[in-house]
């Protein structure tokens, strides 16, 4: 035979199999699955995990998810600790032809998997052209014009979408979002607040997720509801819809936003596009593509604007839980795994942590201000370099920066604020701590000046790099780069 597939099942097991956070390699993944299979055999190698609902679950059920270990290598949080997942190994051979994959094994690539809708709401025909029957069709859409440095041909998905489609297919994530009440009751607020404004109009919700932006259109009067959803959740999105007194007038389209094409123009786009750093996963690029596309002349976009903010910190209790801790445990000197506990702690920002306004050591700076109606696509993925210069008002240890945003609603009523800063109600999103390895003195008085960098990741597009470089009076300069979330490589 030229290939051999093996599929081992864990019915000896009856703990979850977790990578954990950060991001990992293919080669370290592939060492662990081996590992945790008892192969030790160099001849085969791990391409795909298959999830499985309980331990011991019969694999030949080729209806279970398959996820290849490509795009697991990418993630921080595909694979989830109360799943189970059985390895699909391949035993490599000498010709390149015989290590071809058959058909079937994986999962179709993105092209085939995401995009299109087939059914009676139209869909894309053999031969890539546009086939229209009832209020939609989906079109094939090209992101190699978004700015990047790189192509498109030079990663199988340089935009991950079957990972990002794959997290938003899942319901734990959207009962986040919806538990947020700041998050959710500002767009509640604003969109009843416009209620006089949205009657009667046609709106687009961008990523509608489990249709709770469309749902507020809708009860303000909207005359028609687009609801666009790529993930899976769309199937069950319909089923809410369906089940509600709305049913005819939100309609849910399953794809891609660029993909669609909409029977008329919109009054109102509305989406809930904010990431970590406002700008992580790209969804905004998404959102403006559409704006382009299908918002009428004058129409409006919720909500109307952004804003992103940078100061710097003082955080010794996060310091101390990160890095000093690790001097002296239970009498054993530690200390040697202090440099390993920087790069862990602080290569990335940290966001899981709400910080309280008395961290920050100096007046925020505003470094953005997007008006969403007249911005472009990839104007907020450009290389971007603000100058700052701070003034220190408390004397202690400079830890770090910490960003954060506001988005804005702005309407014949006046303006809702969307707020995470560290004063306002804690959000999903938090804000964003960057840290230094090593933390510098500061007194009171004192000028911080520097540059905040940050730009699309080179291969990834959906992530970011972040940079901060900086100098306290005549000191040395600082410089530290962060990623958000995988390397250029």
């Amino acid at each position: 035979m030229a290939f051999k597939l093996i599929y081992i099942s864990y019915e000896e097991f009856r703990e979850s199999l977790w990578i954990g956070d950060g991001i990992h390699s293919k080669s370290e993944l592939n060492r662990l699955f081996l590992s945790l299979s008892r192969v030790y055999d160099p001849e085969f190698t791990v391409i795909a995990l298959r999830e499985l609902p309980n331990p011991g679950e019969k694999v030949e059920n080729v209806g279970l998810p398959t996820i290849p270990i490509e795009l697991i290598s990418h993630s921080h949080s595909l694979l989830r600790s109360d799943r189970y997942y059985t390895p699909i190994l391949w035993r490599m051979e000498r010709s390149e032809e015989q290590n071809r994959i058959p058909e079937g094994i994986l999962p179709p690539p993105p092209s085939q998997h995401l995009y299109g809708h087939s059914g009676n709401n139209g869909g894309s025909n053999n031969n890539g052209s546009n086939q229209y029957s009832g209020n939609y069709a989906v079109a094939n859409y090209d992101h190699s014009s978004n700015s990047s440095g790189y192509n498109d041909g030079d990663l199988p998905d340089p935009w991950q979408n079957y990972e990002y489609f794959y997290q938003y297919g899942r319901l734990d994530i959207h009962g986040e979002m919806l538990r947020d009440q700041p998050r959710t009751l500002a767009y509640k607020d604003a969109i009843e607040k416009m209620r006089d404004e949205i009657k009667g109009k046609v709106v687009l919700d961008v990523g509608t997720g489990t249709g709770i932006l469309s749902f507020f259109c809708a009860a303000a009067g909207a005359s028609k509801v687009y609801a666009v959803e790529g993930s899976s959740l769309a199937d069950w999105t319909e089923k809410v819809v369906k089940n509600s007194p709305y049913s005819e007038v939100i309609q849910v389209i399953h794809a891609q936003v660029e993909d669609v094409v909409l029977p008329q123009k919109v009054d109102f786009i509305v989406s809930e596009w904010m990431g970590t750093f406002l700008i992580f996963e790209s969804m905004l690029e998404s959102v403006l593509h559409a704006r382009n596309k299908h918002l009428k002349a004058g129409g409006r976009m919720l909500p109307s604007g952004a804003q992103m903010f940078v100061a710097p910190m003082c955080t010794e209790k996060l310091y101390n839980e990160k890095v000093n801790f690790w001097r002296e445990v239970h009498g054993v000197d530690m200390s040697p795994l202090i440099p390993f506990a920087k790069k862990c702690s602080f290569e990335k920002p940290i966001i899981d942590k709400h910080v309280d306004k008395e961290v920050l050591i100096a007046k925020p700076l505003q470094f953005k201000d997007y008006d969403l109606k007249s911005i472009t696509p990839t104007e907020p993925y450009e290389k971007t370099t603000v100058p700052f210069e701070f003034t220190i008002e408390k004397s202690c240890d400079l830890h770090g920066f910490v960003s954060w945003f506001d988005v804005t609603f702005d309407g014949n009523f006046g303006r809702v604020v969307l707020s995470c800063s560290p004063d306002s109600p804690s959000t999903h999103w938090n804000q964003q701590q960057f840290l230094l390895d090593e933390p510098v003195a500061v007194t009171e008085g004192q000028v911080v000046r520097g540059e905040l960098e940050y730009r699309r990741n080179r291969l990834y597009k959906r992530h970011l790099i972040v940079e901060f470089s900086f100098q306290v009076e005549d000191r040395p300069r600082d410089h530290k780069v962060f990623l958000m979330w995988a390397a250029e490589e």
